[in-house]
């Protein structure tokens, strides 16, 4: 954690703690050297902070390309603050192959990168949305562990968390890392299962439901996958 990163965080860990009441679970499961992903649910703008708070390192995250393109100035002041937090431009519909590059860059330098499997906010009632290869993707081309992360009660009022009558959660599960043989597909249906195994009973069920009504089904082929890799500049020697 370099410097600059760590005292942002001495700093924000705790007032985030005191005035918002964010609580943390499992921020062990997160190691402590190495490259490594971060794949959290996706329901609130307030994700990607909760996520950079609670982690116990200095992360990356990729997020959509429109968050940098506005022309007004509160726009601008906005994609230069979260470009100087670590947040890296994705094109969802060009496939995202710089952004992937990027990360994968970062990766081989023994970084974290956050990466939300469902590629975008999920507005639905059910806890997950299938899952879009990225996350799947870097795991296997990078050779890294992906850290299940669960975020609760972000798409709560903020005056809730003041008053505590609800409290933002952040709960990092066990990594996973890819089997041998084991496809993408099956992979990503494995990281998904562990990533509901971290919510409260109420969105497992919601989650069975979605199952058992086909609106989740394990993937033959990734939403959103581009028809063909990034291609990769070698590593320096």
């Amino acid at each position: 954690m370099r410097g600059w990163w760590k005292a942002l965080w001495i700093l924000l860990y705790p007032l985030t703690r005191w005035i918002l009441g964010l609580r943390v679970r499992g921020a062990d499961h997160v190691p402590g050297e190495g490259s490594v992903v971060l794949a959290p649910n996706h329901r609130s703008y307030w994700d990607p902070p909760l996520v950079g708070v609670a982690a116990p390192r200095e992360v990356f995250f990729l997020a959509k390309q429109e968050l940098f393109s506005g022309s007004s100035l509160p726009a601008r002041a906005f994609a230069r603050l979260i470009t100087w937090l670590h947040a890296i431009p994705l094109r969802r519909t060009a496939g995202g192959h710089r952004a992937l590059r990027e990360a994968l860059r970062l990766l081989r330098q023994g970084r974290v990168i956050v990466i939300f499997p469902e590629g975008t906010r999920n507005k639905t009632r059910y806890p997950l949305l299938p899952f879009r290869r990225g996350v799947v993707f870097l795991a296997y081309r990078a050779g890294v562990p992906v850290v299940p992360t669960w975020i609760k009660n972000a798409r709560q009022p903020v005056w809730k968390w003041i008053l505590r009558l609800a409290s933002p959660e952040v709960r990092f599960g066990e990594p996973l890392t890819p089997k041998k043989g084991e496809s993408q597909e099956a992979f990503a249906w494995r990281l998904m299962e562990a990533l509901i195994s971290l919510a409260d009973p109420e969105d497992q069920a919601k989650h069975r439901e979605a199952l058992n009504r086909g609106h989740i089904r394990p993937p033959d082929r990734f939403e959103g996958s581009p028809e063909r890799e990034p291609r990769l500049k070698p590593t320096p020697s």
